[in-house]
């Protein structure tokens, strides 16, 4: 991945609140055990927007904080891309060598980042108009803007505001709740196969938009673009071979599948950061639930992803 020997190693939110625990508990056995794989450079623990975003709804300044403190220390400022970071990456790939355009088939060096605002993803600014105005004062406002991406400090000051989740009766919550119903609708009496597959289809616009932005990015011209059309990037089969598209759809299907339950703000989390560290992590660390997710239509497989319900059974195996 872009890492050297280290396999990168994703961890789920509730793993890093025991671990946060424990530490408070005096108990720093597996803390300890992952310090040192990090420091003998055997592993990478990249944390996500979700880690960020689900801590920052924790109620208590004192547990945000020591949360904070624990995802710093394992984390040394790496995180993953967001995810519609990640999907434009991937889009940029597969258009660019379309086109001729060579890119890398390998884009986990990309997916991984540096820098804990990067997993909100990294603003476009253009520096180039000051640039006329004031060259000086221009690579000087470009160095600090740059420099507050990869302050590793940036978490504590993100993580001092409570900032609480979606209420169960808001206007999101409840479109979150529509969307899952239709979703559940449409799969009635499908079998998986076919269900999956027509998941697939709830992305044909997004795709299509984004394949557009990207090959506006690129500058193709549109005889470049008539006479050599992707024709087949709207297809079922290629649109499932996006590793995040797949992922999501098939954790979004399985989720709506269970009749039992309604989604929740935590379900759309964890498909939206699960998307990005399945297929691009070389193991990924979830509660039990999402574990069996992952692995019930063998995506680990598809991925060779390593997936545990277990830390400590992750780290013995380590």
């Amino acid at each position: 991945m872009g890492t050297g020997n280290r396999k990168v190693l994703y961890i789920d939110l509730n793993h890093w609140i025991n671990l946060a625990k424990a530490r408070k508990k005096g108990d720093l056995a597996l803390e300890q055990r992952l310090e040192t794989l990090v420091d003998s450079g055997k592993i990478v623990i990249p944390i996500s927007a979700v880690h960020i975003l689900e801590a920052c709804s924790i109620f208590k300044d004192q547990q945000r904080q020591d949360l904070a403190s624990m995802l710093r220390g394992l984390s040394r400022g790496f995180v993953l891309r967001d995810l519609e970071s990640v999907r434009y990456i991937e889009m940029q790939s597969r258009i660019g060598n379309h086109y001729g355009i060579r890119m890398p088939q390998d884009i986990r060096p990309f997916v991984l980042a540096k820098g804990y605002l990067r997993a909100l993803g990294e603003p476009e600014i253009d520096f180039s108009p000051w640039s006329e105005v004031d060259p000086i004062k221009s690579v000087e406002a470009e160095r600090e803007f740059w420099g507050i991406l990869d302050d590793e400090q940036s978490l504590d000051l993100i993580l001092s505001e409570y900032v609480p989740k979606l209420a169960k009766e808001s206007p999101e919550a409840k479109l979150i709740r529509f969307g899952h119903n239709n979703t559940r609708l449409a799969a009635k009496g499908k079998d998986l196969n076919e269900a999956e597959k027509d998941c697939v289809l709830e992305f044909a616009k997004e795709f299509a938009k984004l394949a557009a932005k990207v090959a506006n990015d690129f500058k193709l011209s549109n005889e470049l673009l008539n006479s050599n059309p992707p024709k087949h990037f709207w297809s079922k089969e290629y649109m499932a071979s996006v590793p995040t598209v797949n992922v999501w759809s098939k954790l979004s299907l399985y989720l709506s599948r269970c009749i039992t339950r309604d989604i929740t703000i935590n379900d759309l989390y964890d498909m939206g950061h699960f998307a990005v560290a399945l297929p691009y992590c070389d193991i990924v660390v979830a509660d039990s639930a999402m574990a069996h997710l992952l692995t019930f239509r063998k995506l680990n497989d598809s991925y060779g992803t390593v997936v545990y319900s277990s830390l400590e059974m992750c780290i013995d195996n380590l």
